[in-house]
């Protein structure tokens, strides 16, 4: 049940509070007052779209706050997403800004998942539902309480095995190209035989070849100054060495020094053989540089044409080498997935004929139930069919779904779209709220009276009424029958104060209630006669209890 509403800055409410009581509490004024706002508040309370121009002009932020009076689905949602269970539930929502249940920060998703456990809301815009024939399928499930959980689940399956089979046939239809592609590709390759290391050996070697007179010129350059004939470098470390070890036999100390003069010249010897080998094998060939270039070109030329790296050719050729391996095993894989899809189908065709049997006895239910609340609202001969009919396959089963109606006796029953007039589109509208009543304590009924009047008026009254016996009900209404049935009536009004626009509401009393029914009945609020008339319709209705706060 809703307990309370507060507004602020929300278009041309600086400030206002909605405090409703339980049955039946109706919100009238002026057209353009403000009423729509307060149906726009609980909404965005409830996780609809907050937008900019929502908020009042000067302001930086609307906000809104609801507290309901929760019950134990409520404590399930709650847990799930890990946020506080308090009494009253408190839903805080601020445009732009974010969002607070009971206190602590929520996303905005948290609202929308409770919000069909908090209010039942139904305004004039929901008539598009009834003229959309494909919406009517959710009427009747929603009436009917149907789960069409495993539907969802069998058809998700249904559409896995179709697009893996679909995608199986695809390749296929392209197998024998693409394998030969394929076996080209790694004929290629498996010529080329390049291993993951080879770039780097091929470049240095290349490099080498290029340079082939420049290294050995140089290198004998070196061993020119190592190896002189006028002096070699090695000659005088021996020299050196012979005088050292002479002289180690008067200074013991000088031994070491030796040994390690020893150890250079022998390296020295060694370096100057080593830099005389170079020298001899840096000799160009043309030839080996051009079978090396040639194989860096084809290597390059594959790298570029499977868009990889050199030292990932070998790994390509691993990866095409599977591929055909795989390309081989569709057919088999086809007939696999193929069977898939039948199994998937009977799964699906199972769901969706037990759905339907379901379904076809909501529909019986939901006419005669249906027509006995026309009946009450001012329809006694209207008569509703459910029309089902067997359609393909989807998520919501095998059937179409279309609302039918027969406004009067003698016609056959036809789409609502073609043949029902507004007053009576707002009456089923109406008549399926109130049937689809599970568990919801609250129903905010937005306007829904529009087109009304007369004995129709009376009838949604009473309708109204009844329903407010068993839940709250919150009815923004401009029909004086509507608002003299309320228990509790509130006054929507606008003024215009330091030059700006504000809309207050206010819980009205006895002579407040009598004023606003003579203003919604036409007359002159001040006369006697229009208050006496309004007063007779405020006593019209059966007690129970006081009719104001």
């Amino acid at each position: 049940m809703l307990l309370r509403l507060e507004m602020k800055d929300l278009a041309i409410v600086a400030s206002a509070t909605l405090v409703p009581g339980e049955g039946l509490n109706v919100l009238s004024g002026e057209t353009g007052a403000g009423k729509s706002v307060i149906a726009s508040a609980l909404a965005l309370a409830l996780g609809e779209r907050g937008r900019a121009e929502m908020v009042r002009t000067g302001a930086s932020k609307a906000t809104v706050a609801a507290e309901f009076q929760p019950d134990a689905r409520v404590a399930v949602v709650l847990e799930k997403h890990g946020l506080p269970w308090a009494e009253p539930l408190t839903l805080r929502r601020e445009v732009p800004g974010g969002v607070l249940v009971n206190g602590a920060r929520a996303k905005v998703a948290v609202l929308r998942e409770l919000a069909p456990l908090l209010v039942t809301r139904t305004g004039q815009h929901d008539q598009r539902l009834l003229l959309d024939p494909d919406q009517h399928i959710h009427l009747l499930d929603g009436f009917g309480r149907l789960d069409g959980e495993a539907m969802r689940r069998a058809f998700e399956g249904l559409v896995a095995a179709r697009a893996r089979l679909a995608g199986l046939r695809r390749a296929a239809s392209r197998r024998a190209e693409r394998d030969e592609l394929l076996g080209v590709w790694l004929a290629e390759l498996e010529q080329l035989a390049f291993e993951p290391d080879e770039a780097n050996t091929l470049v240095s070697r290349r490099d080498v070849l290029r340079h082939a007179d420049d290294l050995r010129k140089g290198l004998q350059h070196v061993e020119a100054v190592l190896y002189a004939d006028d002096g070699a470098v090695v000659e005088r470390l021996g020299r050196a060495n012979t005088t050292l070890r002479r002289l180690a036999e008067l200074d013991p100390r000088l031994e070491s020094s030796a040994d390690e003069l020893s150890v250079i010249a022998d390296r020295v010897d060694e370096l100057v053989r080593d830099v005389r080998a170079g020298a001899a094998e840096a000799e160009a060939d043309p030839e080996e540089l051009d079978r090396v270039e040639s194989r860096l070109r084809a290597a390059r030329t594959l790298a570029r044409k499977h868009l990889c790296d050199l030292a990932d050719l070998d790994s390509k050729r691993e990866e095409l080498a599977q591929e055909r391996i795989r390309l081989s095993a569709i057919e088999e894989d086809t007939k696999t997935a193929q069977a898939a899809v039948t199994l998937a189908e009977a799964a699906a065709r199972t769901c969706a004929d037990k759905l339907s049997a379901t379904r076809r006895r909501a529909a019986r239910r939901l006419d005669r139930e249906l027509a006995s609340a026309l009946s009450r609202l001012a329809m006694p001969k209207a008569r509703i069919q459910t029309r089902i009919e067997p359609t393909e396959l989807s998520e919501h089963g095998g059937d179409q779904v279309e609302l039918l109606l027969s406004a009067n006796p003698g016609e056959e029953p036809r789409p609502l779209a073609r043949v029902a007039s507004g007053g009576e589109l707002s009456r089923v509208l109406l008549a399926l709220s109130t049937l689809r009543a599970h568990d919801v304590r609250c129903f905010l009924f937005d306007e829904v009276d529009a087109g009304m009047g007369g004995r129709t008026a009376a009838a949604l009254a009473a309708e109204l009424r009844a329903l407010s016996g068993r839940v709250q009900v919150v009815c923004i209404s401009h029909q004086a029958s509507v608002a003299s049935a309320a228990d509790h009536h509130f006054s929507v009004a606008k003024a215009v104060l330091g030059g700006r626009t504000r809309t207050t509401v206010r819980q009205l009393n006895v002579d407040g209630r009598v004023d606003e029914l003579a203003r919604m009945l036409g007359g002159d609020v001040g006369s006697d006669a229009a208050r006496a008339c309004a007063r007779q319709w405020l006593m019209g209705w059966p007690d129970r209890g006081s009719k104001v706060a």
